[in-house]
């Protein structure tokens, strides 16, 4: 399993997602702390960021600029409320883009996917998972996997 660092100031998102990962038995820590996030992931070493961009009111595309770049081999996903992102250009530097309005299982099963190693790439950028499955449906939905 992976260990996860979610990013985010709504602590009651976080926290649930924080409980359903660690249930699935990813080591998870979580942090509402844009300022603190580099030395988090240096001392915490996530296999994996999830991240709302959308920080302190603002979005923080410059905080995942820096993560990336003092980080560059750590995925991220992009976890937001903000559907108006999807088509942001910053999300080329994410592995993947959810909705936080989406299934659980969703941002779930790319954790696990990203945790066994594979690369999240679904045609046409969009991305959708199936309840009855865990394998990834391409279809015209709000989620999308970039690289």
């Amino acid at each position: 399993m992976a260990k996860v660092l979610i990013l985010d100031d709504h602590t009651l998102v976080a926290e649930l997602l924080r409980e359903e990962l660690a249930a699935d038995g990813h080591q998870v820590l979580t942090s509402s702390d844009p300022r603190q996030v580099i030395s988090t992931i240096l001392l915490f070493a996530p296999d994996i960021l999830i991240m709302d961009p959308f920080l302190g009111k603002r979005p923080r595309w410059d905080l995942l600029r820096r993560i990336k770049r003092s980080h560059e081999g750590i995925p991220v996903i992009v976890y937001t409320g903000h559907q108006d992102y999807e088509q942001d250009p910053h999300l080329e530097m994410a592995r993947a883009f959810v909705l936080k309005r989406s299934s659980l299982e969703e941002i779930k099963a790319l954790v696990g996917e990203v945790a066994s190693g594979k690369q999240v790439q679904v045609p046409l950028g969009k991305r959708s998972m199936d309840s009855s499955s865990k394998e990834a449906q391409p279809s015209p939905s709000r989620n999308r996997a970039v690289n």
